[in-house]
């Protein structure tokens, strides 16, 4: 049982950590987007 939790962490872990990447990735796509939007509409 202990056994099998350990792994369950480890992989909660991971499947966190690589949906925290895609996360910001996502927001620096994001505020990218809008930068470049708001220079648009400022020139």
């Amino acid at each position: 049982m202990y056994l099998g939790s350990a792994q369950m962490l480890v992989l909660l872990t991971k499947l966190l950590f690589v949906l925290s990447n895609i996360l910001n990735i996502q927001i620096k796509s994001l505020t990218l987007r809008s930068q470049s939007i708001s220079q648009v509409i400022l020139y």
